[in-house]
């Protein structure tokens, strides 16, 4: 099953601490890869995380759930087409390349956050206060679909 209900265009600006596109997903128990078209703009790099309720979670003293999820990220240069973190990527042309990053477990949500590369001071610790980049990457037709690696995209109405 795809879902490419988000398949309009963003224009993600970061300004603030955690600032980011979030995709809510609702799915079972299995592996999902969910890829984003994106291309530089006045940041050149994009961190991409996939969040999932942790099925082993810790409490803390009170009884509360410690850490209720988990996730698997992956950070783009997007001047050089690199990924790391076993995401993945292709030059589709004109700047703009598809990334993606595939996870097990039950999916609740993934995130885009614009950031500047290695090579302009990024790929720090996203949430950190210390490393927020003002900026913006442009993002479009995101896919969240079944398996490892994504297929081709398909448009979907909205």
């Amino acid at each position: 099953m795809k879902d490419s209900t988000y398949g309009r265009a963003a224009w993600s600006d970061r300004t603030t601490q955690g600032t980011n596109i979030t995709y809510p997903i609702t799915h079972t128990e299995g592996t999902y890869v969910f890829s984003v078209y994106v291309k530089a703009g006045t940041l050149d790099g994009c961190h991409l995380r996939v969040d999932a309720i942790n099925p082993n979670p810790s409490y803390n003293p009170d009884g509360t759930v410690h850490n209720p999820i988990y996730w698997a990220s992956a950070n783009a240069d997007l001047t050089n087409g690199t990924i790391n973190n076993n995401g993945g990527i292709e030059d589709v042309g004109n700047g703009w390349y598809r990334i993606w990053r595939y996870m097990e477990g039950k999916i609740m949500a993934v995130r885009v956050y614009p950031m500047a590369s290695p090579a302009n001071g990024g790929f720090g610790n996203v949430e950190d206060p210390d490393h927020v980049q003002t900026g913006s990457i442009f993002v479009m037709h995101p896919q969240f679909e079944a398996g490892t690696i994504p297929t081709a995209y398909e448009a979907q109405p909205v």
